[in-house]
């Protein structure tokens, strides 16, 4: 007996529920390492350090649908399923970030599980769909979907456009309405979970017309294109009212963006066949085109070579990871230069699965079952070891950055991000020579001149500090944090009457910026203006800022009453 034999692999791998446990048991021993991970301050933190009181409230999870995720940001991402799912981390998480990576995890077991009744539902052997689920599950490109913890919004999608699509399938054969409803069902998650998943009704009438042959002049597609537009018509409500004074781009816009960052789909397809060159934030300039154009040449000729394979079926594939793909080249802050974070691969890479399942080369492969064997332990050991390495660069805020900008050099943002780092640890010279890195490729980058104005402060160069901030507030005038600074160091020099006019100008740009407000308040009470005071007070308080009790006494003693 040998492990090649049919019954003996059947038995061992494929009997049951065991592809499940096996692919559940690869991601398992491939990521528990980061578990132990922390933040890597690009969203995490702010998903979740700073807005951990409304995630611990879990009578907050209805107001999820109707804010944005970010929601200080002017930026239009409407992402409620998100939120709800690290309202439920944060339940049990306390300070550590253990349960959110064990979701993360479970999620994308989850996803893989799925992809692999996905491909059966397809037509394709247990054999062949459970290595093309197990090498997704190892696949490095992905990585960033499991081990970055905002990743997860993407292995969400999956898991819910996958489970869509199945029952989608199984509603086709059955024309059972438990079927129908659970499609609409995962419809209506996937869309609540990102808006790439409206895309997912088009590609089922593509599948309905091209691969089950079905007329799409029937009752059924009446039914469909109904539940369709009801659950578009519900979450289009939600997110109107949720991103209202956002920045919403056209059609026009979206189109001219997609058409300027095409070569980027390029070099996700590079990654697909060959993720060596790998980056948690990769732009276009510093990502290579060779791996994509010879994936691309390979994947062409694979097709154009097979003469057995559906070509419906490989239709099907690419329209899927084209339009998966293609909204993710749409960006919303268009002042930065445009990363294409690989985890924006995770739902897309399932359609190039599925033109591979149909090429003779596979084909060939999975008739010689041996050869099909090793093969596939030889890329899933390859892109296990690649992962495993890759990982570790979400370990942390210096590993993710510090591979931001050794992977990006030409990446402004990755720049101030690493000296921001640096300057939160103290680490003054390091996050002086990033900050001027960043305005060599960016000169009006607001974050930098201000960053550099703040250590020269901390430096004692003062009139060079004065100078930065005046500097971040013509480059950026609505930056209330440089007018809260520019105050401090009026104040600090004397003079009093800008301090107060620069802090006042910090809580009109921004009426929560509590240390404003603290600092007028302790400003007018040594002006005497006491009813100034009270106000400044009064707005703490109204925040959820605490006041220390001393200050308040003071203020009594002078008279002012009603701040208890």
């Amino acid at each position: 007996m040998s492990f090649g034999d049919e019954a003996i692999f059947d038995k061992l791998f494929l009997k049951g529920m065991r592809p499940y446990l096996w692919i559940a048991a690869v991601i398992v021993m491939l990521y528990s390492k980061s578990l132990w991970y922390g933040y890597t301050y690009l969203d995490d933190n702010i998903l979740i350090m700073r807005n951990i009181e409304f995630l611990k409230d879990l009578s907050n999870i209805w107001s999820a649908f109707w804010i944005k995720v970010f929601p200080k940001s002017y930026l239009p991402y409407y992402r409620p399923l998100l939120t709800i799912s690290l309202m439920l981390d944060a339940q049990f998480a306390e300070n550590s970030l253990l349960f959110y990576h064990i979701t993360n995890i479970a999620i994308h077991i989850a996803a893989s599980c799925l992809l692999f009744l996905f491909l059966k539902n397809l037509g394709y052997g247990r054999e062949l769909s459970f290595f093309f689920s197990v090498i997704f599950a190892v696949h490095p490109a992905l990585s960033q979907g499991v081990a970055w913890l905002p990743g997860r919004n993407d292995t969400m999608l999956a898991v819910f456009v996958l489970a869509s699509t199945i029952f989608f399938i199984v509603f086709l054969r059955n024309r059972k309405q438990v079927s129908y409803a659970a499609h609409m069902f995962f419809f209506a998650l996937a869309l609540f979970t990102k808006e790439t998943a409206l895309v997912l009704a088009p590609l089922s009438l593509l599948y309905m017309r091209l691969v089950a042959k079905e007329s799409l002049f029937s009752r059924r597609t009446v039914a469909l294109i109904s539940g369709w537009t009801g659950i578009g018509i519900v979450w289009f409500l939600f997110r109107e009212q949720a991103v209202q004074n956002s920045k919403v781009m056209n059609f026009y816009e979206m189109g001219s963006l997609i058409a300027a960052y095409l070569p980027a789909v390029l070099q996700f397809l590079g990654k697909v066949f060959f993720p060596f060159n790998l980056s948690v934030f990769p732009i276009i300039a510093d990502t290579t085109m060779a791996y994509g154009i010879a994936a691309a040449a390979l994947l062409a000729a694979a097709v154009f070579m097979s003469r057995h394979g559906r070509k419906d079926m490989m239709i099907f594939g690419a329209a899927w990871a084209v339009m998966f793909l293609l909204p993710s080249l749409i960006r919303a802050n268009t002042r930065l230069v445009a990363d294409f974070l690989e985890h924006r691969l995770y739902v897309p890479i399932i359609g190039c699965i599925v033109i591979l399942c149909e090429t003779d080369t596979v084909a060939f492969l999975d008739k010689h079952k041996m050869l099909m064997r090793s093969c596939a332990l030889i890329v899933i050991a390859l892109f296990s070891f690649l992962t495993f390495r890759h990982m570790d660069n979400f370990a942390d805020k210096f590993a993710f950055w510090r591979n931001a900008v050794r992977t990006s050099p030409r990446s402004s943002f990755a720049h101030l991000a690493l000296a921001i780092a640096y300057a939160d640890d103290g680490m003054g010279e390091e996050a002086e020579s990033e900050y001027r890195k960043c305005l060599q490729l960016d000169p009006l980058e607001p974050g930098a001149i201000y960053g550099l104005g703040a250590i020269y402060y901390s430096k004692g160069m003062i009139s060079e500090a004065e100078r930065q901030m005046k500097k971040t507030i013509a480059a950026y005038p609505g930056y209330d944090i440089a007018h809260l600074e520019l105050g401090v160091i009026y104040y600090k020099t004397g003079r009093l009457k800008e301090a107060e006019n620069m802090w006042n100008k910090a809580v009109s740009i921004n009426p929560a910026n509590v240390h404003a407000y603290k600092n007028l308040a302790i400003y007018y009470y040594e002006q005497k203006r006491f009813d100034k005071a009270a106000y400044c007070v009064r707005r703490l308080k109204e925040m959820g800022f605490r006041v220390p009790n001393n200050f308040i006494e003071l203020l009594a003693q002078e008279g002012v009453t009603g701040l208890k």
